[in-house]
């Protein structure tokens, strides 16, 4: 079992692709980052790199996949923060994502 609870960017990607779904759990307290993969560049900046994004993008379940592409898509900036937490209280396409990673509202989670 995976507990994420709290701030999850580059490895949540992994652990979403690689780990079955009924073997993640996600506490109403985590935030997911998504965004492209990148390469630091000569000058300390980040360069995309587009077969890297594209491997990574693809291990993603096809709710994740479409739920990125109605945000534009990814980028090397971390601009999809999707708070469990305020998810489950609004009325808006986060909240698809938010159930098909179990969680619903009231749960409780405690992780260990």
């Amino acid at each position: 079992m995976v507990i994420i609870d709290g701030f999850c960017a580059s490895a949540w990607t992994i652990v979403l692709g690689t780990i079955p779904h009924d073997k993640i759990c996600v506490t109403s307290r985590a935030k997911l980052g998504f965004h492209a993969a990148w390469d630091p560049g000569s000058n300390g900046r980040k360069i995309t790199n587009p077969e890297a994004t594209q491997t990574l993008y693809s291990m993603y379940p096809f709710e994740v996949r479409r739920w990125i592409d109605q945000r534009g898509g990814l980028t090397p900036q971390m601009i999809f923060h999707l708070r469990i937490e305020a998810a489950l209280k609004a009325k808006s396409a986060d909240q698809e994502i938010v159930y098909y990673l179990g969680i619903e509202p009231g749960m409780v989670e405690s992780p260990v």
